[in-house]
């Protein structure tokens, strides 16, 4: 787009028609820098990657705390049980 606008072309426009190609650039994407293009898709990528890497650490994690759950649920149904018993034969006793 800038190949076609001239100079002369460039120095008829009014502010605000000047203003409109700036941001038609801005829109486009004309106006920012390759270098800072690509160092933000590099920082990017790199988010990405780490935030991979954190989500799989978070399901690890929470698969080792599914599973402790469940076996401290085993110890406690079966303790409770037993405790349950034990009542249960103490009153049958006083009986």
């Amino acid at each position: 787009m800038l190949e076609q606008l001239s100079f002369d072309a460039l120095s008829t426009l009014t502010p605000s028609a000047l203003l409109m190609v700036c941001i038609a650039f801005i829109l486009t994407g004309r106006l920012i820098p390759v270098r800072t293009h690509e160092r933000e898709l590099a920082a990017r990528d790199q988010q990405i990657v780490y935030l991979q890497s954190a989500l799989n650490t978070c399901r690890e994690t929470d698969e080792r705390r599914t599973e402790q759950v469940s076996e401290l649920m085993e110890h406690s149904r079966s303790t409770t049980a037993f405790f349950k018993s034990l009542s249960t034969d103490a009153d049958q006793t006083e009986e």
